[in-house]
């Protein structure tokens, strides 16, 4: 447990968040060119222990239905590249920040859509050997979420300087996303602070003031160290850095068997990328929901079935 700081916001919600989405930029466009290939051998199955669900985090039969209280609301850190997969992820991740955009949303700093930047990461979160060890530690199974701009993002962390006098931070927030994963880049010999901290109890319960007892930091410290959150039914941010510079990437997942689950709503996407881009991309998002299983032709590999995770 730990005592919060008292300087950490919370996200905008209602108006706040319609003004914030109204000011909102779009996503810088480009294809940033690599030598790297993406392998599916960089994949890495990870065992099912140590998995939260979300009955265990406080919800009941009032909220979900017994097959949803099962899925996992948090886990890690754990491992699901190998030590080259991650070297490489970072570097390119590196490479990307010339498309990131500062926001006051909820991430200070980040670059959205980091696959239609990168081949090695639209490869990578398209491979179905890729997709079936994310689903087996959420206990659903997973795409790419249909939303791309939403689907992959690098966020970049540093002290405040002398440009921005805001620290660049992840504020208190639940994502409008309910499969997350968050792939740490940086070694902790190279930044201080930037701590992912959660709220270990349903949303709906999430109380600064009365729960302090209940945030919880994970101990994420190396390249590689990955966090899955259930992302829309916990609340959770990242510490200011104090030191050095912070970078993650998070990869936004979707069920497809399950399109009545997804917690999106038009305000939350908008707030990080203004209303005419999520104009866009919002009705190809509610069509293409009516697709079921076969959203996974569209990306090219073999469904994944509920059995498949056993």
């Amino acid at each position: 447990m730990m005592k919060l700081p008292t300087n950490l916001p919370t996200y905008a919600t209602g108006l706040k968040q319609v003004l914030t989405a109204l000011r909102a930029k779009p996503p810088v466009c480009g294809i940033n060119p690599e030598d790297f290939e993406w392998q599916t051998s960089y994949a890495i199955q990870q065992d099912s222990n140590n998995l939260i669900s979300l009955k265990e985090l406080g919800y009941s039969l009032k909220d979900y239905e017994d097959s949803i209280l099962a899925m996992t609301s948090f886990k890690g850190p754990c491992k699901i590249l190998t030590n080259a997969g991650e070297i490489l992820l970072r570097e390119i991740c590196l490479n990307l920040e010339i498309y990131a955009r500062s926001s006051n949303f909820i991430i200070s700093k980040r670059t959205r859509a980091a696959d239609s930047h990168s081949k090695f990461i639209y490869d990578m979160i398209r491979d179905r050997n890729f997709l079936l060890n994310l689903s087996k530690i959420a206990q659903a199974p997973l795409i790419p979420h249909l939303i791309r701009n939403a689907a992959t993002q690098v966020n970049y962390y540093y002290p405040e300087d002398d440009d921005c006098q805001d620290k660049k931070i992840a504020k208190w927030h639940v994502d409008g996303m309910n499969f997350v994963f968050n792939i740490l880049l940086s070694d902790v010999a190279e930044f201080e602070g930037g701590d992912f901290i959660y709220f270990k109890g349903p949303a709906s319960q999430f109380s600064l003031r009365q729960n302090d007892d209940l945030v919880m930091t994970s101990p994420s410290k190396h390249i590689g160290d990955t966090i899955y959150v259930h992302g829309s039914k916990v609340f959770h941010a990242v510490t200011p850095v104090t030191k050095g510079k912070r970078v993650s990437i998070i990869l936004s997942m979707y069920c497809p068997y399950l399109p009545e689950m997804d917690s999106n709503t038009f305000w939350h996407v908008a707030g990080d990328d203004g209303v005419p881009a999520t104009l866009k991309s919002w009705g190809a998002f509610k069509t293409a929901k009516k697709r079921g299983h076969a959203a996974y032709s569209s990306i090219g590999c073999a469904p994944i079935t509920w059995e498949d995770l056993a």
